[in-house]
């Protein structure tokens, strides 16, 4: 009904060459370049209808039909574009070109149109095709608009005071088709120059947004309306949450310093044929430099325009913004609680003097999806219609680097300092909890060009004003802004916005947003192999691609304005000298289509001063007064480049007759039309200025006493190591001698016997490494074995002169460190003693050399003949167990150590505490089985240490034994029994048992008649569950090992070749999985014996999950998260379900970074599309087995 449904044309081919993908080589563009000559050479053009409204075939929906073979649009400079239907989905920015404008502000006045007035420039980029536009004014909730068309590269500027006098609002643009339907046409780009009342005065960039789907907006057949969707699937979806990223002070009594920022914020209405107020609440929340919120809630019938000072009343903004602490803000709108799209600009002024300070404000979320009504009227003549598609999908779902958004990377284009004049570099944190690390660097142009950088802490909600000229005095150029992990590394922060204000050494000011540049990937830039730098790839993947063809719009005529144009170009490295050289083709549009091209040289020119050829007029000579044009910037490598414009007349505009002259003063932003496939940029990736950390470490005694055959247990505690850059994390590593002992900043290791050299080195986050710090240790075996078991003193009578042979037993002998000892005697058993007195001497000697010596008195008296022997009897053999470590003991948490003593004869063994601390105790005596528990159990308040603990074993019969002396002290790390140096929970935990938890006996002996002992375990179960992440605890018995000749034995339990527990009575921690344990016994004498292997089988514990944080999932975002459970093994799948139903999927994509048994950390990345709402959180084992946690999780913006 609206146009013949059968009126087919031939699409026009502007190019052979269609939009290659950014990883498709140059041989495949060249072929492809080929393969489309060659096709139009066949006659394969493309084709379809300009629209269609066929009910039987597309029920009663009017819309495009596409018959499309190859479809390639203009080529609007070099690089890939990123314009029509070739560019790839991007959100909603001022920096790119749309088929929808968003002006937050304009005004006028009808009085006073000098003064108070806006200059609204549209420009079609498209360098053939024409456009026609619907212009809304929206003003007190009041909707008026006017058509207008656009040829190719045409721009064409409206003034304010002319078509919407005495109004102040803002502007919508949409391309609509000869029907009135908003149709796709995304080249168009827009920028007001505005007069406030307010007296702010500067330039700023339209807001566009993206049509996705080729074609017009369908609508029903009878219907009055255009339903806009904003919702990443028909148009690009609009701000939910935006920044003012810095608020300086307002106070005007602190005099020049102080400013005045006004804001005008909107949200856009629903309906554009509706007069009726939109009911709309803003909340308005302020960050002063602490972070600390300031909220205020704020009506506003049809949007928001008022000082920041006048929003934040109450506490007053100067109460809390303060020079030199900058605060910021956000604001997000709602109506009757729903929330609904918010976009403003800020408008920022010296109280004595001006800024030119415009800018938009920077999206930090997006709305979910938003539909605004528009009435449909066709306008008189329309241009022709234009035949689109579908946009592609983005590599790496990049977004596209816009002022608009926030960042890991952030691109100021200009700063001057010194003779060149005064900025200041704005940097704030929008991450609410997390602070950031930034590496900044100052890049200089003049002089002496060199770049210069720092390192910064930027905290969480918090702003930062940086003045250049304390770190690159007296230069100009542009600064490069970069979110850096704790080792230095470029990281994925995505949460940086910036400004800047500038002025140069004339005295002309602006204010500029810096590029954000999103990181698209995951976690950190991998250094290079030489360790010191790191390259920023900005391929959409990695980091958003950079700009190649660009475009300036609003260029106003150099009559009677001056404009500075400046340029940088990234160089290849940040550490080479920056790129001052090189040459840029410009192109200056009129708004009646004249055109003029020219190469700029510097990296700084006048506009009006371009020109073709010396003798050739300036390419701006053609935009008259009281007219604007365009330019267009090709350098084919990426640039980024800056505008400031000077009015060299006062602006004039005459009451009711669309006629003006003059200038207004101020910067303005750049357009990107085409970007470049790849760029690299090496970065250095180490702490600039980093100092060595010094290592240290808590005293090792030099002399340690050896407490069993394996030597003795030393704590290594390295915490006391230093870095004189506090933010550095050290990383440690211990040395016996030249082997590695240890990579914990403390845990315990064993030694043995013998001279040790231990060292430690720690290297800090930069990777330098601190001078060595040594000590000597020795481990030293000075304690003499014990004798007992001494044979009472003999008396004999004998009718002999000749003496008489007596036997008699030999004592017993336990050495700590070399178990049972043979015990040698003076004069032998069986020998022949004389009349009178002997003294028997008895020693034992261990294999240090160690001496213990005891003696018995043989009495030979001479009679009449021989009677029995009186003496000779045994004493009592005193028992013996194995000495303690030092026990290092945490707050809270008991710990309990089975002793287990051991009696030559089996007598009875109480086991007592000696000089111990009041919350240690000897628990669950048992004499007989000569076994207690020593329990210990600190807590808050208690002694710190017990340097002087002992365990006593008492026999019935009064044979008594001390270990050596171990200390028990209360400590933030518990000690690791094994002495593995693994650090905290290290070693296999706590085994206890075998005499105290430590060192066994063994060794010595050398009787040739030794029977081997024999080795038998309690029956292992076969299979076991795990109660922890380490594993599950196993009880281990040899009480019914043997030994024939009743040798005191020592225990060795084994998992393969591993020792896990040493004594009789014992417990091992085993991890998931089969293990192999045996039992090997020893009698001290030569003699040993191991047991049959007992196969257990530790199973996992339960898959479950019990936690997962964060609990709220950005949207299009990567966060990190930590999910808490049990039963997680390598090849645990996670996903993240819709709690109810989501059309088209979840749309979260899982990188598992990091897997252990009780936890699981990823990376969870989130599209533009992700659903917003409720997510349950499912765990999926190898095996199949799964576990579901529900409403774990929910998408938010």
């Amino acid at each position: 009904m609206h146009s013949n449904p059968h009126n087919w044309e031939f699409t026009k081919i502007y190019t052979t060459m269609k939009y290659i993908r950014s990883h498709t080589s140059h041989i495949r563009r060249t072929a492809a370049a080929i393969l489309a000559v060659a096709m139009i050479g066949a006659g394969l053009f493309a084709w379809r209808t300009a629209s269609a409204a066929q009910p039987g075939i597309f029920g009663k929906i009017a819309s495009t039909l596409t018959a499309t073979m190859v479809y390639t649009e203009p080529i609007v400079g070099p690089g890939m574009p990123i314009v029509g239907s070739n560019g790839p989905k991007s959100a909603a920015s001022s920096n790119k070109a749309g088929s929808l404008l968003l002006f937050p502000k304009y005004t006028s006045s009808s009085t006073n149109p000098s003064g108070v007035n806006t200059l609204i420039s549209l420009t079609n980029a498209n360098p053939s095709d024409g456009a026609s536009v619907r212009i809304f004014f929206i003003h007190d909730c009041q909707v008026e608009s006017i058509f207008l068309n656009l040829a190719g590269n045409q721009t064409r500027t409206l003034l304010a005071s002319d078509v919407n006098p005495g109004n102040t609002g803002y502007v919508i643009v949409t391309a609509v088709n000869a029907n009135g339907w908003p149709t796709q046409f995304n080249w168009l780009i827009g920028s007001a120059s505005i007069k406030d009342a307010n007296g702010h005065e500067s330039s700023y960039n339209a807001v566009s947004v993206s049509k996705r789907t080729g074609g017009p907006v369908p609508v029903l057949e009878g219907e009055t309306a255009a339903q806009i969707r904003f919702n990443d699937t028909d148009y690009d979806r609009l701000p939910q949450l935006i920044a003012l990223d810095n608020i300086q002070s307002q106070d005007p009594s602190i005099g020049a310093g102080a400013e005045r920022t006004d804001v005008a914020v909107i949200s856009p209405q629903a309906s554009l044929a509706s007069t009726a107020s939109q009911n709309l609440q803003f909340t308005a929340i302020a960050f002063d430099n602490t972070g600390r919120p300031y909220p205020k809630v704020v009506n506003g019938a049809c949007g928001l325009s008022d000082s920041v000072g006048q929003i934040w009343s109450d506490p007053a903004l100067d109460t809390f913004v303060a020079p030199g602490s900058p605060a910021w803000g956000r604001f997000s709108a709602s109506i009757d609680s729903a929330p609904v799209p918010v976009l403003g600009i800020s408008l920022t002024d010296g109280t004595g003097s001006p800024l030119n300070n415009v800018r938009q404000m920077q999206v930090l979320s997006r709305l979910d999806s938003f539909t605004m009504s528009m009435p449909i009227v066709a306008p008189d003549s329309a241009a022709n219609e234009v035949i689109t598609t579908n946009l592609p999908d983005a590599d790496g779902g990049a977004l596209g680097a816009s002022e608009m958004k926030s960042g890991s990377v952030l691109i100021y284009p200009r700063f001057t300092s010194g003779v060149y004049g005064s900025s200041r570099i704005n940097i704030t944190n929008t991450h609410p909890t997390q602070k950031a690390r930034v590496r900044v660097f100052y890049t200089g142009l003049v002089d002496s060009p060199g770049a210069v950088e720092s390192v910064i802490s930027v905290l969480p909600n918090q702003s930062l004003s940086l003045d250049p000229n304390d770190v690159s005095p007296n230069q100009k150029g542009w600064v490069i802004a970069t979110a850096i992990d704790n080792t230095a590394k470029p990281l994925n922060f995505n949460f940086l916005i910036g400004s800047a204000q500038v002025q140069d050494q004339n005295g002309q000011p602006a204010g500029y947003n810096a590029i954000a540049i999103a990181k698209n990937s995951a976690g950190s830039v991998p250094n290079n192999p030489e360790n010191q730098t790191a390259d920023l790839i900005f391929n959409d993947v990695e980091y958003d691609r950079l700009p190649s063809t660009l475009a300036i719009n609003g260029l106003a005529s150099q009559v009677d304005n001056t404009t500075l144009l400046g340029y940088f170009r990234p160089p290849a490295s940040l550490l080479e000298a920056p790129n001052t050289r090189g040459s840029v083709q410009v192109t200056a549009y009129d708004e009646l289509l004249g055109q003029a091209s020219a190469t700029i040289g510097g990296i700084e020119v006048r506009v009006g001063q371009i020109r073709t050829s010396i003798l050739s007029p300036p390419i701006t000579s053609s935009i008259l007064k009281g007219s604007r044009g365009w330019l267009k910037m090709t350098p084919g490598s990426p640039i980024f480049p800056w505008v400031n414009n000077k009015a060299e007349a006062a602006f004039s505009a005459q009451i009711g007759s669309g006629i003006w002259m003059g200038g207004i003063n101020g910067g303005q932003s750049f357009h990107v039309l085409a970007v470049t496939d790849s760029f690299q940029l090496s970065t250095t990736a180490n702490n600039p200025n980093n100092n060595a950390p010094v290592a240290n470490f808590e005293s090792i005694p030099v002399y340690n006493e050896a407490r069993g055959v394996n030597g003795t247990i030393v704590r290594l505690d390295g915490r006391i190591s230093t870095d004189p850059d506090s933010e550095d994390v050290l990383t440690y590593k211990w040395y016996d001698g030249e082997t590695l002992i240890s990579t914990a900043p403390v845990s315990d290791y064993r030694l043995g016997i013998g001279l040790h050299y231990i060292t430690l080195l720690v290297t800090d986050t930069s990777g330098q490494v601190s001078e060595p710090k040594t000590a000597i240790v020795e481990v030293i075996d000075t304690t003499p074995p014990q004798l007992s078991g001494i044979p009472s003193n003999i008396t004999k009578t004998t009718g002999s002169f000749a003496g008489v042979a007596l036997n008699f037993p030999l004592p017993f002998a336990y050495d700590m460190v070399d178990g049972f000892v043979s015990v040698t005697a003076s004069k032998l058993p069986g020998s022949v003693f004389p009349i009178g007195k002997t003294t028997v001497t008895f020693t034992a000697r261990d294999t240090t050399g160690n001496e213990s010596k005891a003696s018995m008195t043989v009495t030979i008296i001479k009679g009449i003949a021989t009677l029995p022997t009186i003496g000779g009897v045994a004493g009592n053999k005193a028992p013996y167990l194995n000495n303690l470590n030092d026990q290092y003991v945490v707050i809270g948490k008991p710990r309990q150590i089975i002793l287990q003593a051991s009696d030559p004869e089996n007598d009875s063994v109480i086991l007592t505490l000696v000089n111990a601390p009041s919350y240690a105790q000897i628990v669950s005596i048992d004499p007989v089985a000569r076994k207690a528990t020593l329990n210990i159990n600190p807590q808050e308040g208690d002694q710190v240490v017990a340097s002087n603990v002992r365990i006593i074993a008492k026999d019935t019969k009064g044979g008594v034994f001390s270990t050596l002396p171990f200390r028990i002290q209360i400590s933030d790390v518990e000690n690791d029994e094994n002495g593995t140096g693994n650090g905290p929970g290290g070693g296999g935990g706590d085994p206890g048992g075998g005499g105290g938890g430590g060192d066994p006996g063994g060794g010595g002996g050398g009787d040739p008649n030794n029977k081997p002992p024999v080795a038998k375990a309690a029956a292992l179960p076969a299979t076991v569950q795990a109660t922890s992440k380490f594993g599950a605890t196993i009880q281990l018995d040899a009480s019914m090992s043997s030994d024939p000749d009743g040798d005191p034995l020592t225990y060795v339990w084994k998992d393969g070749d591993q020792i896990i527990a040493e004594g009789a009575l014992a417990s091992a921690i085993i991890p998931v999985g089969q293990h192999s344990i045996t039992l090997t016994v020893s009698d001290g004498k030569g003699g040993v014996n191991t047991s049959e292997p007992q196969i257990v089988e530790v199973l996992p514990r339960p898959l479950t999950i019990t936690s997962v944080t964060p609990a709220k999932i950005p949207r299009f975002n990567i966060v990190t998260m930590t999910i808490t459970g049990t039963g997680f093994t390598q090849g645990t799948q996670i996903r993240f379900d819709c709690t109810s139903f989501c059309s088209g999927g979840s749309q979260i994509t899982v990188t598992i970074n990091q897997i252990e048994e009780d936890r699981i950390v990823l990376s969870a990345k989130t599209t533009q599309n992700t659903p917003l709402g409720n997510r349950d959180a499912v765990a999926t084992h190898p095996n199949g087995t799964s576990f579901k946690l529900l409403r774990s999780n929910y998408v938010a913006q």
